[in-house]
């Protein structure tokens, strides 16, 4: 089977996984400090060894159905057993175990807790970032909403005006001045709205496709070379063993069968299969035209969100410009008591779309057709990545002095394992796109959705390659 990749496929299991490695460092760390009392204990009677040994064996208390799966624990803590047979080596063994195991298998566990510290703090300033740009498109999305309410309130004031004989010419006037001011603070607000929606949408679009992908394809990799390098620092024990007296011999055989055992290709499919989820991350937030809504639309959550995914037309026609506003002025006049009951327009964020997790089977042809695109754009750009690390890997191995053959091999191996979740993903949204009518149904979407947004919000993906930047259907 061809390697997955976690930061395609585990992209909302950050938080696992970082308790995953955290896990794993502290296997890491514990088997380091009994290499580390092991050298230091080398010399002294066997059973005092042997003992301490036994005390280091992990606890059998908690163990998940996960740990179970994974070679890389099962093997460590088999690999006590051969320690205890060491017993009785010579003074040397444990001069060549600190110089050979102990020390490189330090520099390791630093190395990878830096990397996990440092996913760890990128992660918490992603999503501090996050909030602060979900916080500030919320506060642009309330000043437009207050903007929708004071131009009812000027319309509801200069029709009783006009319509009033009683009032003066002049304060006509002002009144439909205070209007059009109020028209324009609105067109503005408007304008503003748009244009942070369309930043928080490109924003959280790398934040998942991009940053996320980047901080989890780290921990991978890390997980991933620590089976490597510990497998190869343990089998240095057994060839440490392997030039002691006979009695040891066994012992020495039965370290390199056991850390034989360890696959990391197995226990990170483990760790996939486990923390897996069906949702994918959100769909951009689509332009809700509040101007144009009916009064019954703006009432009802579910009427505009099918408003907004195009499954509905909740807007008011050019005859009932008149009396839409009233209507809306009646909405947002209640008490706060009333608004924070019932206004659904308290966040652009409608029942969750745009900020929430999405199944792939709640997703429009619309979304969909918007995600296969941008992954299929995600996978050019592996692919790209993929020849010029090919060049690097090349260039390594006739001159190491450019690079670590193994680091690169390694880059290459996480390129392909995202080529391949991403294919299948990819493959996946492409069947059920067809299932749901394909182009034709595309095409009948978008159509619903041309008049309702003013400002192209929904166009392409921001950055995308020419061919790439079409709203139309997918075999264009």
């Amino acid at each position: 089977m061809d390697s997955r990749s976690w930061g395609v496929e585990l992209w909302d299991q950050i938080d696992n996984l970082l308790q995953f490695e955290n896990d794993q460092l502290a296997m890491h760390d514990h088997h380091y400090r009994l290499l580390v009392e092991i050298q230091k204990l080398v010399t002294e009677f066997a059973k005092k060894y042997r003992k301490t040994v036994s005390n280091f064996v992990p606890k059998k208390k908690g163990v998940t159905a996960l740990d179970s799966k994974l070679t890389y624990n099962n093997v460590l803590i088999d690999s006590l057993a051969s320690f205890i047979e060491v017993g009785m080596a010579f003074e040397n063994y444990g001069d060549e175990l600190q110089r050979s195991v102990i020390a490189p298998l330090k520099a390791e566990y630093d190395r990878e807790r830096k990397i996990t510290d440092k996913v760890t703090t990128d992660y918490s300033k992603y999503n501090n970032t996050r909030e602060r740009e979900k916080k500030k498109l919320e506060d642009t999305w309330r000043a437009h909403v207050n903007a929708l309410k004071e131009k009812q309130k000027a319309e509801a004031q200069n029709t009783q005006a006009q319509n009033d004989a009683n009032i003066s010419a002049e304060e006509r006037q002002k009144a439909q001045a205070l209007l059009s001011a109020k028209q324009q603070i609105f067109v503005e607000t408007q304008q503003s709205y748009a244009a942070d929606m369309a930043k928080f949408n490109d924003k959280q679009r790398y934040h998942f496709s991009h940053g996320m992908h980047v901080l989890i394809a780290d921990l991978e990799m890390i997980d991933r070379q620590r089976a490597r390098i510990t497998q190869e620092l343990l089998s240095k024990c057994s060839d440490i063993a392997e030039g002691m007296a006979k009695r040891l011999a066994d012992s020495a055989v039965s370290l390199r069968k056991t850390v034989a055992r360890i696959d990391a290709e197995e226990d990170c499919k483990a760790v996939l299969e486990a923390r897996k989820t069906e949702y994918l991350f959100p769909v951009d937030l689509p332009f809700l035209n509040l101007s144009q809504c009916t009064q019954a639309t703006l009432e009802n959550q579910s009427a505009l969100v099918n408003l907004m995914l195009g499954s509905s037309n909740g807007y008011t026609s050019k005859s009932n410009t008149e009396k839409t506003p009233k209507g809306l002025h009646t909405l947002f006049g209640k008490s706060k008591s009333q608004a924070s009951d019932g206004n659904v327009l308290q966040t652009p964020f409608i029942a969750g779309i745009g900020y929430k997790p999405v199944k792939e089977t709640d997703m429009t042809v619309i979304q969909l057709n918007d995600r296969i695109r941008m992954l299929k754009f995600n996978l050019e750009k592996v692919q790209d990545t993929i020849e010029a690390t090919q060049r690097l890997l090349d260039s390594c191995k006739s001159n190491p002095k450019l690079g670590n053959v193994q680091d690169t091999e390694d880059a290459m191996a996480k390129l392909h394992r995202q080529t391949y979740s991403l294919n299948d993903l990819i493959k996946r949204l492409e069947a059920r796109y067809e299932s749901m009518g394909g182009d034709q149904a595309l095409a009948e979407a978008q159509s619903s959705l041309e008049c309702t947004n003013p400002y192209g919000i929904s166009g392409p993906i921001s950055g995308l390659p020419g061919s790439l930047q079409k709203t139309g259907s997918r075999s264009e």
